[in-house]
């Protein structure tokens, strides 16, 4: 089994869970859980952003903490977000 998709299967668990203790209906899960990964998506813009503003005015630390936040949102985004084998209506 590849790591991604392991990744995803344990994301996709754990967002469910989430949206299951806020009383979302088992049939709009997989929508639900498509949004989520658009949120995600969205949300790692607010990670880059101070990246790229505040350049000289940011340690290293700083640095290394939002590119590592903007990686792991950006990741999580793309597995919840896009479904493997399906391609997109035209």
């Amino acid at each position: 089994m590849k790591i991604t998709s392991v990744m995803k299967q344990r994301l996709m668990s754990a967002v469910s869970t989430v949206l299951v203790r806020w009383g979302v209906p088992r049939n709009q899960m997989d929508e639900r859980i498509k949004k989520v990964g658009r949120g995600f998506l969205l949300v790692s813009i607010l990670f880059v952003v101070p990246c790229a503003v505040w350049t000289d005015s940011l340690s290293s630390l700083v640095k290394i903490v939002l590119q590592l936040g903007f990686a792991l949102c950006m990741f999580a985004g793309v597995l919840l977000a896009f479904d493997d084998g399906k391609l997109p209506p035209r």
